[in-house]
């Protein structure tokens, strides 16, 4: 058996290298190649590419010639005991006949080829859960696979494909799930969606001393961001959203992220803070060599322990290359850390326009860090103070007869002090209002034209005063962006 870790009550327990030559054999439609099979590798990959084989095989006096055909299925077994575990399984797509010394080489590849030359012409025009396109698209253009392995999600998207293949399809359904999902196709034609991370496998580590030959990290620094800001679904067409600033201390870009089930303002600025805990830092990915290692398989979460280039933890592994010649076996493998991303502001106005619907872009002109927002579905913005006015029928008024009065807020109460402001209305009828703002509980008021920037003496307590003029005002919420 290959390196594999134990879990115990005191953490994992590596066992030693394996101190036997792999057992191999080759299969070309069920016939044993075993002792012919001189050298080859096995890629495998996730979601980016499809699985290939290339095996050379012995020829002497042209005894092979003739025996293989494009299609042929070809299966490659290899492991430390019996020979009997599965590496890749495939079809043959190309042959090629070499002499001196005489040798066949054989080139195969998965069977998720089959969703690369199967293209589709469908749409989803009615909001539909992601899992459910995926099996979809197995059922309708790929029927001798199968999808008992497809994660379900809480996503649903409109989508329209004029002649992407299947695979591509798969790809355009990760990224609508902001690439923490990956998919891959077994050999048993069956497809795995799941999140990344999630899989995590005590079958083969690589570990210093024991299995691991080299590795070479990097640091993606362009996974780090110096501000995040988080836009939630808006409140009566004003824009939702706060910034957090990240940890990492060198230049870097700053990241937009949407998320519409974010409906409060707690809520964006706990994800925002969120977020910017996960991008104040790098992301830790690479690739390493290793003694070989037949029960890794991809998408899988493993052990990797290098005290020199201070790696120890789990790391998921998108994609690895076994290669075998002679006593030679190898395992090549990339590994990276995976950070949980929200979509970004192209993918999101991107899915927007596909999607033809009518929502409000995200806006911030003025590049502020935060939004409150007052909607006046019922009192709760209006204090005692204020004279004549109402929440009825969802809209701040004045009320029935009456043809002036004044709207005083209750306080608002920022996190930090705040020097800039820019007020938003949405309603109807609003012009003609007189518009004031305070930042010290009402002790002092500046006038001021909505949409517009404005500074203030530094402060945390914000109140709202307008003064309306005419019963056909109607204001339907109030945001104040603010820094």
């Amino acid at each position: 058996m290959s390196i594999t870790s134990l879990k115990s009550r005191g953490g994992i327990i590596f066992l030693p290298r394996p101190q036997t030559r792999p057992v191999s054999s080759i299969l070309v439609n069920s016939i044993e190649y075993k002792t012919d099979g001189m050298e080859g590798k096995v890629t495998r990959y996730t979601d980016d590419a499809v699985d290939s084989a290339e095996v050379i095989i012995q020829n002497f006096q042209g005894q092979y010639t003739t025996t293989f055909s494009k299609g042929d299925t070809i299966i490659i077994y290899s492991d430390f005991v019996d020979g009997t575990h599965k590496i890749f399984e495939g079809t043959i797509w190309d042959i090629i006949t070499q002499n001196r010394p005489d040798r066949i080489v054989l080139k195969g590849q998965g069977y998720a080829r089959e969703a690369k030359n199967r293209k589709v012409y469908k749409s989803y025009t009615t909001p539909t859960e992601i899992s459910a396109i995926f099996k979809a698209l197995v059922s309708d253009y790929l029927p001798t696979h199968t999808y008992t392995n497809v994660a379900t999600t809480t996503t649903y998207i409109t989508i329209s494909w004029n002649g992407k293949s299947v695979f591509e399809c798969f790809q355009d359904l990760m990224a609508k799930l902001n690439n923490t999902y990956t998919f891959y196709c077994d050999f048993d034609k069956d497809w795995h969606m799941f999140e990344k991370g999630t899989v995590t496998s005590l079958l083969e580590s690589a570990v210093y001393t024991r299995n691991l030959i080299n590795i070479f990290p990097e640091s993606s620094v362009s996974d780090a961001r110096s501000k995040v800001t988080v836009y939630g679904k808006p409140i009566e067409g004003l824009p939702l959203f706060y910034t957090a600033t990240t940890s990492y201390s060198n230049d870097a870009p700053d990241e937009v992220a949407i998320d519409y089930n974010l409906t409060t303002y707690d809520m964006v600025k706990d994800r925002a803070e969120e977020l910017a805990t996960i991008y104040g830092t790098t992301e830790k990915r690479g690739k390493g060599e290793a003694i070989f290692m037949p029960k890794l398989q991809v998408g899988d979460k493993i052990y990797i322990f290098a005290p020199k280039q201070n790696l120890q933890g789990w790391f998921n592994i998108p994609s690895f290359t076994h290669t075998f010649k002679s006593n030679k076996f190898r395992t090549e493998f990339m590994f990276q850390e995976e950070k949980k991303k929200y979509k970004t502001l192209e993918n999101f106005l991107e899915d927007r326009v596909k999607a033809e619907q009518n929502l409000v872009e995200v806006q911030n002109e003025f590049n502020l860090n935060a939004s409150k927002i007052l909607p006046f579905t019922d009192s709760l913005y209006i204090s005692s103070a204020s004279e004549k006015v109402e929440s009825r029928d969802n809209y701040l008024q004045l009320e029935t007869g009456e043809s002036s009065g004044t709207f005083i807020s209750n306080k608002v109460t920022f996190d930090s002090s705040v020097t800039t402001m820019v007020l938003r209305v949405s309603g109807e009828g609003i012009t003609g209002l007189t518009y004031e703002l305070s930042l010290d509980d009402g002790v002092s008021y500046k006038t001021v034209n909505p949409n517009t920037e404005y500074t203030f003496q530094s402060g945390t307590e914000l109140k709202i005063r307008i003064a309306f003029n005419s019963s056909t005002q109607k204001i339907k919420a109030l945001g104040i962006e603010h820094d």
